[in-house]
């Protein structure tokens, strides 16, 4: 699950968010509703489910792919959910009363499929490799191709920068057993054409 907490009457960051989320989203394979669920929640209490509506088909048209409707989630609640879900997500923010507006951190995070928080991406652009990654390694193997899995294996998540890096260790080893399965492979096709063109094993047949 891909689960981002808004708020959907503002006015500048959480449109940006949700940008960010399309934009790396549509650049995926994968398909909410059937390899994974998008969740947006209100942390404003005050909005309502029809604001909610709005907004997901909103999105669902920016993302194109209409079939997918039912992955897409618009959630709102009571502050006493909200603040449960935020406390959960270790997210914080406040409200100005002067200026009607929220304070708050941006970002999305990638569920477990029994809901434990399995990475965080912060600000505002989420890199459709990090995000096609951070799924498959959520997800616990479940989607994936074989090649996001090797993937995998040769990049891993950094909390520090919310990012997933090349662990050389791990493409040393890959590129070492590569070498051994390609010199094996060599001597034993030279070894076969020897043996093909050898009249005395020819005979021996």
């Amino acid at each position: 699950m891909l689960l981002a907490l808004v708020y959907y009457g503002c006015p500048m960051l959480c449109n940006q968010v949700e940008q960010g989320v399309v934009g790396s989203l549509k650049m995926l394979s994968f398909n909410p509703g059937t390899d994974y669920e998008v969740v947006f929640v209100s942390f404003d209490p005050r909005e309502s489910v029809e604001m909610a509506e709005q907004k997901k088909t909103s999105t669902i048209s920016h993302f194109g792919r209409p079939q997918t409707a039912a992955g897409w989630h618009f959630l709102t609640g009571t502050k006493d959910s909200i603040d449960a879900i935020a406390q959960a997500a270790n997210f914080r923010y406040s409200f100005d009363a002067k200026t009607n507006i929220f304070a708050h951190a941006s970002g999305i995070m990638l569920l477990t499929p029994d809901g434990r928080i399995s990475r965080y991406f912060y600000g505002v652009e989420y890199p459709s490799r990090d995000v096609r990654l951070g799924l498959v390694d959520a997800s616990a193997g479940k989607i994936g191709t074989p090649i996001d899995h090797l993937l995998l294996y040769c990049f891993q998540y950094d909390p520090s920068t919310a990012r997933y890096s090349a662990t050389i260790l791990r493409i040393i080893r890959i590129g070492g057993l590569f070498t051994i399965f390609t010199i094996v492979a060599g001597i034993l096709i030279f070894r076969r054409r020897e043996h093909a063109l050898d009249p005395k094993a020819q005979g021996a047949h």
